[in-house]
């Protein structure tokens, strides 16, 4: 007889096991009929969910006991696990690998995390294994805490020793990962920033130096992956990773202190090879040193298409004469942050914190409009365009306009900033939605789709009065107040009727508009009915925190 249970179809159960951890999948549902082996296989195999043993709530006496023995003498399940996650801080994981002395007895395993994991013997045969044979992807986090341990020991051998062996363990492994026996697409790995690993950001170096025959150096060259992450101490690193995975798209890269090289007297002028890398970068530049090698790192990559970089200059020190002091202007971004031969760069996305013993005399607003200004002017055709504040378009045209490139605005299609409350703010803040329009319509006439950040209603013109500041709190309070009145919620129904008409008729290709913003329940209706009527064939949709308009 079918018990009402087995009714349910697949999806609710795959919806259930997608709340549960996968211990609780496999104690509560395995075994209970082959219908459920079947659907915990292929949630397995269909999901990532597989192996994760990241929780110290999960029994080492229930692990040892129930779900080792039942994955290790059920081929079925073993050939459905094709992702693994160990977190080190568990002592399940490590049991799971010494118990599983043979980890690539899942035939079918294509991603392993390995996250603050100590580097034995054992796993890195399993990983130079997996690596060759059938992984696609790895993340490994190496425990620092290993380090304190060597530098513990009391005995100067014992010390010397721990650290020598698993620097040339983990020297292997990059070894066997940059080679042409890798299958990894994907690679995210962190080399604890230790005095004793220090010697790892060379491992690579014996393949890349110029008197090594090009024959052999494509022994040590992965051409399958694509896609790295890594954390690490010096930047040389990358250089070396770049030559032995010439076919990486996406490199993202963490540095744990600041824009080191390790040694800047062997900067070599060759470029490195030809590639469309993705490339991201975190870090600091302390000295005038490290300023040179990003330069130089730049202009050895010059066929990158995006940029992404995270940067915090320190020109507090006199002993750096290029940053001491520095402004980070437009002319500074272009000297030493990008490529002399800008040919193929598509996006470049950059946030950089300056720290100047004389910033509080810069005009922050005029220095920002100036490298908007220059970095707007690059690209042949702007067509994309996301900024923080919409204030900054407004002081581009006001302190920059002669450094704009002749109508560098004028292709943009899509468009993204936010916009001050119309609500609260000073009497200036307020009422600069009022210049959105016309500012669109004269620099963007061709913009298509508009995306909007609002700290609370949808228009973007206000009808607040001015407020004297010695009766700022006071006065705000009252207007708070008054915008829960029919009356006030009709007058902001009209307001935003005719920012959206305004819009829609001095754009003329224009499509789309998307707002964040926040409403009260009492407005979602009446703001409901004015589009409706306004824009009768038109669709829309509105929500306490978003308005969409599809014209």
């Amino acid at each position: 007889m079918i018990s009402k249970l087995e009714i349910l179809p697949n999806e609710i159960f795959f919806n259930i096991f997608s709340h549960l951890l996968w211990n609780d999948i496999l104690t509560s549902f395995w075994s209970l009929n082959k219908r459920f082996n079947s659907l915990i296989c292929l949630n397995f195999s269909i999901n990532n969910c597989g192996i994760i043993i990241n929780k110290t709530s999960l029994s080492y006496k229930i692990f040892l006991s129930k779900l080792f023995p039942l994955i290790s003498n059920c081929s079925s399940l073993i050939n459905s696990i094709r992702h693994i996650h160990l977190d080190g801080r568990c002592p399940n994981s490590y049991e799971f690998i010494n118990k599983n002395r043979c980890i690539y007895n899942y035939p079918n395993l294509k991603s392993l995390v390995l996250d603050r994991f100590y580097l034995s013997e054992l796993l890195i045969n399993n990983l130079c294994f997996l690596i060759q044979g059938q992984l696609n992807k790895l993340t490994m986090i190496l425990d620092e805490d290993v380090c304190t341990v060597f530098e513990s020991e009391e005995e100067p051998l014992i010390r010397v020793a721990s650290q020598i062996k698993n620097q040339l363990m983990f020297k292997d492994l990059l070894c066997v990962i940059f080679s042409e026996k890798c299958k990894l697409i994907n690679l995210r790995v962190d080399i604890p920033c230790n005095q004793s690993y220090l010697i790892i950001h060379h491992c690579l170096w014996f393949s890349y130096h110029d008197s090594i025959p090009n024959l052999f150096k494509a022994k040590y060259c992965c051409g399958k992956l694509r896609y790295v992450e890594i954390r690490l101490h010096y930047a040389c690193f990358i250089e070396y990773l770049i030559e032995h995975a010439p076919n990486i798209e996406r490199l993202s890269v963490y540095l744990k202190t600041s824009w080191n090289r390790y040694q800047l007297s062997d900067l070599s002028s060759e470029k490195f090879e030809q590639s469309n890398t993705t490339s991201s970068n975190k870090s600091t530049v302390d000295y005038d040193g490290q300023l040179y090698y990003l330069k130089w790192f730049f202009n050895n990559l010059n066929s990158v298409e995006n940029i992404k970089i995270r940067l915090k200059i320190d020109g507090t020190c006199e002993k750096n004469p290029i940053i001491y002091g520095s402004i980070v202007d437009a002319n500074f971004i272009w000297k030493y942050l990008m490529s002399d031969t800008i040919i193929n760069l598509i996006h470049f996305d950059f946030y950089i914190v300056s720290k100047s013993y004389n910033e509080k005399l810069v005009d922050l607003n005029t220095e920002r409009a100036k490298i908007l200004a220059r970095i707007i002017s690059m690209p042949v055709q702007l067509n994309y365009l996301r900024i923080k504040n919409f204030q900054w378009l407004l002081h581009l045209v006001e302190y920059a306009l002669d450094e704009l490139k002749e109508n560098a605005l004028s292709n943009v299609r899509y468009t993204e900033f936010s916009l001050p409350s119309c609500r609260f703010g000073t009497n200036e803040s307020i009422h600069l939605g009022k210049y959105l329009v016309p500012f669109l319509s004269k620099y963007m006439p061709y913009l298509q789709t508009l995306c909007l950040w609002r700290p609370d209603d949808f228009p973007w013109s206000s009808i607040r009065p001015d407020f004297n500041r010695t009766h700022y709190r006071l006065l705000a309070q009252r207007w708070s107040k008054s915008l829960k009145t029919v009356e006030s919620i009709n007058k902001h129904v009209t307001l935003f009727e005719n920012d959206l008409s305004q819009l829609v008729e001095q754009l003329k290709q224009f499509v789309y508009l998307n707002i964040y913003g926040y409403i009260n329940d009492e407005k979602v209706e009446p703001y409901r009915l004015m589009i409706q009527k306004r824009f009768p064939n038109s669709y829309f949709s509105i929500e306490k925190s978003r308005f969409r308009l599809w014209i």
